[in-house]
């Protein structure tokens, strides 16, 4: 009576009026069917050759089909996790920077680059440029950023293997490479590294050790008041130097929060102290040193930014005084050519008068 009424088109609920014995899996046979009148479809399309039971009262068979469909939905899950295994295979994951252990060693002629900051760089070897470029499309976008030793050594670029390694300090940082647009690699510092071993010669590649900073107590009273006097001179730095401004502002959005050994590479980063002094606070890994390192660089920039607002101050005055005293002579030659030509008018009309 149930299969007449469901082909008939029937509600089920009508059909089932009287009482009939159905187990539970015929339950779930049921309630897995999708009904459209007047045919009733079981799940998928049927596929020829294969029984599909509509609707039964009979145990064996509901159980049988219930145990059939569970099978083949495991299958199709165990198929669709294969699938998605086999798709992350292929896919490659970038490497951490912890874990990159080999890089291509970049020269760097003006200024050492400091974890958190971005640095543009030129590339003038084609070959090293490539491998770069090939480096940063695959799971390890990493590069050694080093200082060059010599600050005049202008031939660096025509140096290779030992010889390139002999002129680069063996600090340096770990860089990733963002963007290369022609022979311009924009490079973002992550941590500080130091050069173990030379691996290939061309492009230098060099293996490097990860370093980190000595343990230090965050509470000691003298890291807290050099911290301090850091802040203090830059916040004074801050007011009459505009570029720093945007500097702190685009470290503080990579970086977030400030530690101490962050504060201590953003004042050295921001100043404009030579290089080698620089390069003194990379090496530097006890961050109280470091801090008295950055102190030093910020006094000295903000004794070289009041210097230069006085003299800005001074030749605006005299600017100023100048343009003064030449509006004033302007003026009075103007006041003379008036008081000139009233005079003029007035002798010639008195002549008439007298005429």
């Amino acid at each position: 009576m149930l299969r007449a009424a469901i082909v008939a088109g029937l509600p089920a609920r009508l059909a089932t009026k009287r009482p009939q014995a159905v187990t539970v899996a015929a339950r779930v046979a049921l309630t897995s069917t999708e009904v459209r009148s007047p045919l009733l479809r079981c799940g998928r399309v049927p596929v020829p050759g294969r029984r599909v039971c509509l609707c039964s009262a009979a145990a064996d068979d509901s159980g049988s089909e219930a145990e059939s469909s569970a099978a083949e939905g495991e299958e199709a899950a165990r198929g669709e996790e294969g699938e998605g295994e086999n798709v992350s295979a292929i896919v490659p994951a970038v490497l951490r920077p912890e874990d990159c252990h080999t890089v291509i060693a970049l020269p760097l002629l003006q200024r050492p680059l400091f974890p958190g900051f971005y640095m543009p760089v030129y590339v003038k070897d084609a070959k090293l440029l490539r491998t770069l470029d090939e480096n940063s499309k695959k799971s390890t976008p990493y590069a050694g950023a080093f200082l060059v030793k010599n600050e005049e050594d202008n031939s660096i670029h025509e140096l290779k293997g030992k010889e390139l390694l002999n002129c680069l300090h063996d600090v340096g940082t770990l860089a990733q490479i963002t963007r290369i647009q022609g022979d311009l690699v924009v490079l973002l510092g992550h941590h500080r590294i130091q050069i173990s071993e030379i691996v290939v010669d061309e492009p230098l590649t060099v293996k490097v050790d990860h370093l980190k900073e000595l343990p230090y107590d965050k509470d000691a009273v003298v890291i807290k008041a050099t911290s301090f006097e850091v802040i203090s001179t830059l916040k004074d730095a801050l007011r009459t130097n505009s570029l720093w401004k945007d500097q702190v502002q685009a470290y503080t959005q990579h970086m977030g929060d400030f530690n101490y050994p962050r504060l201590a590479d953003l004042g050295a980063a921001i100043s404009g102290a030579n290089k080698l002094l620089c390069q003194e606070v990379l090496e530097e890994l006890d961050v109280c040193k470091r801090l008295k390192l950055t102190l030093e660089l910020v006094k000295r920039e903000l004794e070289i930014s009041k210097l230069q607002e006085s003299i800005a101050k001074t030749i605006e005055e005299k600017i100023t005084r100048e343009q003064r005293r030449y509006l004033l002579n302007e003026l009075l030659k103007a006041i003379k050519k008036v008081v000139l030509t009233l005079l003029f008018l007035f002798l010639f009309s008195q002549i008439r008068k007298r005429a």
